[in-house]
Order: structure tokens, then sequence, then C-alpha cells
């Protein structure tokens, strides 16, 4: 299947954790979630959060799961799987929820 992956945002990190995933917690609602660090993108400069979510919107990239490959639970007890991505390396490999698989 395809996945949209589309930026949203803005947020603030709040935590670096194991297996290279970040907690971060949105600067509009406050939401906290967990990413791997691939899936972040620095906005450099300073930007009001309005100037934030309008480059968010800018940007509209598609990513295609090849493979799951692995799967585990978080330290919540939550579900996740070690996405493989069509034309990225193994490198590239990356564990995502299941809300974004």
């Amino acid at each position: 299947g395809k996945l949209k992956g589309r930026l949203r945002g803005p947020y603030a990190v709040m935590a670096v954790l194991p297996h290279l995933l970040i907690q971060i917690q949105s600067i509009v609602d406050e939401t906290v979630v967990k990413v791997h660090i691939r899936r972040l993108q620095e906005v450099k400069g300073a930007h009001t959060v309005g100037e934030l979510q309008q480059i968010a919107s800018e940007e509209d990239e598609e990513y295609v799961v090849e493979e799951i490959v692995n799967h585990r639970l978080d330290e919540d007890g939550e579900h996740e799987f070690e996405v493989k991505w069509a034309g990225f390396e193994v490198e590239e490999n990356s564990w995502e929820t299941f809300e974004t698989v």
C-alpha cells in the first residue's frame, strides 16, 4: 500500500528515546507522539507558528511500503512495525506505529 507522508507540525523535541525514537510535542495542540528520527525534518531559522504550518502544508511526499520486516511492542505495550521502504536502503528502515502504516 501507499503511505502519504505529509509534513505535520510544528513540534518541539521533548526527549530522545532508545532505538532512535524522538518524543515530540505539538506546538499547536500540545499532543505528544513518538517518531523515528528519520521521520523528522528540521526547520532552520526563527519562524512563527503560522510560518511553520505554511511550510508543512507546501510539501507533499509519498512513501511506499516494500515490506514489514519485524514487529515489537513499545514501552507502552503498543505495536510497532519495522518498515522497509520501497526505493530506500535497509539502513533507512524505520519503526512505525499501526496508525502510520
